[in-house]
């Protein structure tokens, strides 16, 4: 199978300094008072939106402005950084942090720019490790599913299978702990987080027989048992 090399960092580096300088840029990206010199070589490969804004019969096309003043400043900001350094940077373990990789995500989402919802994505798992009882999780749980689609499953499941992984834990807290506030105030984030134990148990069980119905066997505990196990879950 044909193995297509990631380009070289150097090469990366390369294209930063274009950016930097705006030289030979043939592209303008607006975001409100903010003007970024850019090239549709970097930005039209990478993303279909772009590829399709300057071509054919859009206004885009003949200006050669793209206007997204209507997204997330920092979102905006990242996306080109990461188009040209397959990176971006943002402040380091806030609460501000967590929620522009957030905005990030949710732009990489409606744009369809994978790679750098990965990241992303990455990025807000470096934190969420972390700072996971920090008091201001609740509000990063709700703009996650406030702001992304309930198809888009990347940093949902990343918040809703550290609640399966640590749900002994998270079960004895205080009702007033970050995930145990989090879980009450967002429906569809309980909801989640039900379906993805729900199925982690049944995963685990299997019915001794049907002349039998009710009793399982746990591949876990290697026990039978009539109904719920509880290290199933």
């Amino acid at each position: 199978m044909l193995q297509i090399p990631r380009t070289p960092k150097d090469v990366r580096l390369h294209l930063s300094n274009y950016l930097s300088s705006g030289a030979y840029s043939d592209l303008e990206i607006r975001c409100n008072e903010t003007r970024y010199a850019v090239h549709r070589i970097v930005l039209c490969s990478q993303v279909k939106f772009f590829e399709n804004a300057c071509n054919g019969e859009f206004e885009e096309a003949k200006d050669r402005i793209v206007d997204l003043s209507h997204e997330d400043p920092t979102a905006v900001q990242s996306m080109i950084q990461f188009a040209y350094t397959g990176d971006y940077s943002l402040d380091d373990g806030t609460e501000n942090e967590m929620l522009q990789h957030v905005a990030v995500y949710a732009f990489s989402s409606e744009y369809d720019f994978s790679s750098l919802g990965d990241l992303a994505k990455e990025k807000s798992k470096v934190i969420l490790e972390v700072h996971w009882s920090a008091p201001w999780i609740p509000e990063i749980v709700l703009e996650i599913y406030d702001s992304t689609h309930s198809s888009e499953r990347g940093l949902r499941d990343l918040f809703v299978d550290f609640v399966v992984q640590h749900h002994e834990a998270i079960t004895g807290m205080d009702r007033d702990a970050p995930f145990q506030r989090a879980l009450e105030d967002v429906g569809d984030f309980s909801r989640d987080c039900f379906s993805s134990m729900s199925a982690k148990h049944l995963a685990a069980m299997t019915e001794v027989s049907s002349e039998r119905p009710g009793w399982y066997f746990c591949r876990r505990c290697l026990n039978v048992i009539r109904g719920h196990c509880m290290c199933a879950v």
